[in-house]
This record gives structure tokens, C-alpha cells and sequence, in this order.
């Protein structure tokens, strides 16, 4: 994307970089106030095997959800309202449409237009059906959804407890909004080196202080490609489209500075800004504008750092102790076949030690049947992040400090007004339409004969190209790889050679053994791959700032996969392309069954507030 572009999103909408930048920071803050097991979607995503490789803030907020948005409500009687539509005997207000329409328009970034509008009315009708009218006593009655309503209650009440007490006692001032109207409008090109822990983070700071480049020590952090080639080289970005901890250590570096370890959501990172880029327009009449919507940028910032130190506040308060000895034992746990078990929400109740105290703190003790009940009430995503013992130790003080918030909410009376009570029922619809979508799909069974006929004529796309197996040594300059061949040559054993002199950390303990490898994978020396005889040295080979040692130690040939091989992959794709099939047709179904209208030019003409 061109410096000060506008982003295109896929209706062909253009919605301005810097206000979608305002909203993917939003986005990336709200977590603190959705319940994390509701219906909507908020992941930060980073590229997969690269730890913070692209460091993007991607937000995915999933097509449900952004057309649910926030907050919505159905009535029989409203009869002081406009109806912009009415779906059996449920009608759909003009406060209602508005307050969902720009909600949606605020958290997608979309403009004003006809089609949307018209699509947020539909939507709006369909879940009337699915939900008010439609028969949805096996959902209501299923065990997993009465859990999932459980901590939907129990994480909107804490994200309705910070919003009272935090996020709206919150001051901004001036001189915040002004700055923040300054970072929005600028963007800044930076590279950085990542790490998953402060050791690796404090030896790579170190080398770069003793003149090592960000080129020569890339490849040996990254596995995504062009990272590793490029020196970590990130391109231009703005303000809220990265990590928050790593943006507000870039944001604050000169051109050329290079940051201390930074940690971040997925580790630590070492950045190293190149250059920036500022809007030379920036108006008054801008900056009034946007006034309302900086604000609340700076109340989720604030308020992120104030909930982290009340948490830690409380938690040092509650005096939370553990005992070791059950802590490595519920470590072991979740290592084995139990932990596969409990992170997959099966019944372990019979499998799991009574009684034994795992923890305790002045708001009581728990044991591990407990603890271990309370861990498979967290989302599927956190329960799998508990891998040591220093994980476990912070989900389970996590969930102790959780439990005395909620206790304070109660004791405020929270859970009784009506705005949570609202919020509450909102977000159980939201999974509720979710469950729905899945029951419906749950019967989509695709005939052999038709996966059959998918592999027959897309045969050309299932060919595995030739792979090889190789094995390489990769080190820091020419002389030092002579070197090496001329052990080689002398008998040395590559293997030892590979373990001893390596640079390549991740394959330094299989003796630079890589697996096999496709051959395009070897760019420019494919053909130098392609035609080296099995176990013959190679090289060296100049890599970036680096050179390898290789061989080639075996080699697949080119070949035509077998259906059995790709049989499931092709299922796949054809389950998603009929399950989008049985939900439009179990819609389509439904509305021919009941009364419909809609007011289209109310549609068209209401005034919206963006």
C-alpha cells in the first residue's frame, strides 16, 4: 500500500488509512469489554512459525458479528417508535436499525451506502427468525451452550465492571488527543528481530551492539522467508496496526535508533525504525472531527495499562501462594493425554486428584479438581497455552483475581442494571445464532462419488513436486565454510561437523538435518540441488551475509498423489461450499414460511451517525 493510501475493503468501499487505523486499535483493545467466549471473533493474528513475523494487528471480526455489532433489541409492542420491519409478529425499530448500522459502520470502517444498509436489514431479519421464531429447543437445552451461557455472564459482568470502573473514570486531556491526532496521521517504516524469550532477546541486543547487522542475525529468528532475507524488514505501518507494546517503543525511536528488547504479546522484539512519514495537511476541522473517536482511543489505551495495574495490585493483595509439588503435577497433566483431554472439553471429572491444594491466598484455598474444572471454563485457546508451570501459575492467579472482581461487581449491584442485563442477552444471541449455524450444518454429508469426480478433474493440482532431503551447515563467512569442506574432505563427519559450527539454532540438535524440503523452496540454487548426486558435498553457497555447507542426503521424485492422500483435503472444501449452501437455503426456507415487510425507503433515508 502507497504511503497515505486509502485501503479498499472487498464491497470496493475505500475507507480512510488513518480512521481504519483508529478502529483496528479499538478492535484490538475491546477484548477487554467482549466476552472472549462470545460470538465475536477478536484475534490479533501473526503469521504462523514466525513468533510476531509480520506483527501485523490483523483483525478478524467475523461476518456474524460485525452484522450483530454491539447492541440490538426485537419488540412485540414497541408503539412509539418508527418500524423500519416487521417479521411475523416482532418488529424492528428505527432506534434499533440505527444504533446496529453504525455500530457496524464504526467497527468495520465501511461507508454510508445502499447495499449495506439493505444487507444489515436482512440480517437484522434473519436473526429475528432464527432466534425468536425458529425451534431452538435442542440448542437451549445442549450442556455446552448452558456452560457457554454461564461464562458469557460471567465475562460480560467483568468487562461491564472495568467499563464502570475504569474506562469511564478515565480523564483525557487535550494534549493526549492532540498527540494521538499527530500518530494516527503518521506512519513509520520499520525492521526488527524477534525472540521468544528475554535471554535470546538480551544475546541478539548484544550482537547488535558488537556490529552484527540485522541481515546477517534475521535468518536466524525467522522461518518466514522474507523476513529472514529481508532483515526483519516490516514495511510502512501506522498507529493500531501493530502489537500496542511494540508500537509505543517504535513510535517514540528516531530514524535509525534501535530499540532494547521489547516485550510484546508473542515475545520479545528488537526494532530498529528506518524511516517515517507524516501527513503535512493536518486541519483543525480534522482533528474536531475526529475528536469524539481519538477520545475513546485514548480511554482503551489508558485503561488497558489501569487494568494490568489493578489486577497486579489485587493479586499482590490477595496473597496468592503455590505449592509446588501439585503444580508440577498439573504441569504433567497437561503435557499427556489428560491435558489433550481437558484443553478439548471432554468429561476428566473421574480421572483428576481430589483434595490435594494446588493454591492459596487469603480469598481461600484450591485444590486441583478445582483448579482444573476452573481451567476448562476458560476459551479452548488460553487452556491450551498451559505448557509450564509459569503458564499455569498465571492462568490460576488469573482466575482467582477474576473471581474476587466479580464479587466486587456483585457487591455494586452491577449485575442488576439494565445496560448489563442488555449486553448480557445480546451476546448469548450471538451464540446462540452460532449454535444455530452449526446444527444446521452439522448434517452436510458430501457423496463419495461427488469427492470422487472433484479429484478427477482438478487432477493437475494434486502433483507433489520433487522434494529433497538435505542437510546443511551455515556459517559466517567464505573462509570459515572452506574450512569446513576441507574437514569434510578429510573424513571429519558432516553430521558432528553440522552440530559444532551450525548457525541454524532450530536444526543444530539433528545435526543440520532440514526434512524434506520442496525443491522450488531452493530458489536460485534449485537446479544446483536438483542435480547434486546424494551425499556429494555442495558449496559453499552465499546466502544474504552468510554461507552454507550442504548435501543432499535423499530425493522424492516429482509424482501424481493418490486420492486416498488428498481425499480429505478435497472434503473439505466442498463441506464449506455446501455448508453456505444448506444456511442460505434453511433461510431462504424460513422466510417463505412467515410475514415479512420492510420499509425500503426508511432503509435508504434514515440519518445515521457515524
Amino acid at each position: 500500500m502507497t504511503k497515505g493510501a486509502g485501503m479498499t475493503i472487498s464491497s470496493g468501499v475505500t475507507v480512510s488509512a488513518g480512521m481504519t487505523r483508529i478502529r483496528n486499535y479499538i478492535l484490538y483493545h475491546i477484548h477487554q469489554w467482549i466476552p472472549a467466549s462470545a460470538g465475536m471473533t477478536v484475534v490479533v493474528g501473526m503469521t504462523k512459525g514466525t513468533g510476531m513475523t509480520k506483527l501485523r494487528a490483523v483483525v478478524y471480526v467475523s461476518t456474524l458479528t460485525a452484522l450483530l455489532s454491539l447492541f440490538w433489541q426485537c419488540n412485540t409492542t414497541d408503539t412509539n417508535q418508527s418500524v423500519v420491519a416487521k417479521v411475523d409478529q416482532y418488529t424492528i425499530s428505527e432506534s434499533d436499525y440505527v444504533d446496529r448500522y453504525s455500530n457496524f459502520l464504526f467497527s468495520t470502517g465501511v461507508e454510508d451506502n445502499i447495499l449495506a444498509r439493505r444487507q444489515m436489514i436482512e440480517n437484522m431479519v434473519n436473526e429475528i427468525l432464527l432466534t425468536k421464531i425458529d425451534d431452538n429447543d435442542r440448542i437451549l437445552q445442549d450442556h455446552e451452550f448452558i456452560n457457554k451461557k454461564e461464562q458469557i455472564w460471567k465475562e460480560v459482568l467483568l468487562a461491564f465492571y472495568k467499563e464502570k470502573e475504569v474506562y469511564q473514570k478515565i480523564q483525557v486531556y487535550e494534549e493526549e488527543l492532540r498527540q494521538e491526532f499527530a500518530r494516527v496521521n503518521e506512519q513509520i517504516s520499520a525492521r526488527h528481530l524477534y525472540a521468544r524469550n528475554k535471554v535470546e532477546a538480551d544475546r541478539l541486543y548484544t550482537q547488535l551492539m558488537e556490529g552484527f547487522s540485522f541481515y546477517q542475525l534475521a535468518p536466524l529468528v525467522f522461518e518466514d522467508e522474507k523476513l529472514a532475507n529481508n532483515g526483519g524488514y516490516l514495511g510502512y505501518f501506522g498507529w493500531g496496526d501493530m502489537d500496542p507494546d511494540f508500537e509505543e517503543a517504535a513510535f517514540t525511536l528516531k530514524i535509525g535508533e534501535i530499540s532494547k528488547p521489547v516485550r510484546t504479546a508473542c515475545g520479545y522484539s528488537i526494532i530498529k525504525v528506518e524511516d517515517r512519514f507524516r501527513n503535512p495537511i493536518l486541519t483543525e476541522d480534522e482533528f474536531n472531527r475526529k475528536k469524539a473517536t481519538l477520545e475513546r482511543l485514548v480511554r482503551i489505551r489508558k485503561s488497558s495499562q489501569m487494568t494490568r495495574e489493578i489486577t497486579a495490585s489485587l493479586s499482590e493483595e490477595l496473597n496468592i501462594r503455590f505449592e509446588e509439588a501439585a503444580l508440577k503435577e498439573m504441569v504433567e497433566m497437561f503435557s499427556g493425554e489428560l491435558g489433550r483431554r481437558i484443553i478439548e472439553g471432554d468429561t476428566i471429572k473421574d480421572d483428576i486428584p481430589s483434595g490435594k491444594t494446588v493454591l492459596v491466598s487469603t480469598a481461600g484455598s484450591m485444590t486441583i479438581d478445582h483448579a482444573v474444572e476452573e481451567i476448562r471454563k476458560l476459551p479452548a485457546s488460553n487452556r491450551s497455552r498451559i505448557r509450564s508451570v509459569e503458564h499455569l501459575q498465571a492462568a490460576l492467579r488469573g482466575i482467582v483475581v477474576q473471581r474476587e472482581l466479580i464479587k466486587d461487581a456483585l457487591d455494586n449491584d452491577y449485575d442488576e442494571e439494565d445496560r448489563f442485563l442488555k449486553k448480557y442477552e445480546n451476546w448469548v444471541v450471538v451464540n446462540l445464532i452460532e449454535f444455530k449455524y452449526r446444527q444446521i450444518v452439522e448434517a452436510t454429508k458430501i457423496p463419495e462419488a461427488e469427492i470422487l469426480d472433484y479429484y478427477e478433474q482438478h487432477k493437475k493440482e494434486f502433483i507433489r513436486e520433487e522434494h529433497l532431503k538435505v542437510q546443511d551447515i551455515l556459517v559466517m563467512s567464505e573462509a570459515d565454510a572452506n574450512e569446513i569442506i576441507d574437514k569434510i574432505n578429510k573424513g571429519t563427519d558432516f553430521t558432528a561437523l553440522a552440530k559444532k559450527y551450525s548457525l541454524r539454532k532450530d536444526v543444530k540438535k539433528t545435526g543440520g538435518i532440514l526434512g524434506f524440503v520442496p525443491l522450488s523452496r531452493f530458489g536460485d540454487f534449485k537446479d544446483t540441488f536438483a542435480n547434486a548426486p546424494v551425499n556429494q558435498v555442495i558449496g559453499p553457497l552465499k546466502i544474504n551475509n552468510f554461507y552454507m555447507i550442504a548435501r543432499v542426503i535423499e530425493k522424492e521424485k516429482e509424482r501424481q498423489l493418490a486420492f486416498e492422500e488428498v481425499r480429505e483435503g478435497i472434503q473439505e472444501t466442498l463441506k464449506h461450499e455446501v455448508k453456505s449452501r444448506n444456511i442460505r437455503n434453511y433461510l431462504d426456507d424460513l422466510r417463505s414460511k412467515y410475514t415479512i415487510s420492510i420499509d425500503e425507503e426508511m432503509v435508504a433515508n434514515v440519518p445515521i451517525y457515524q
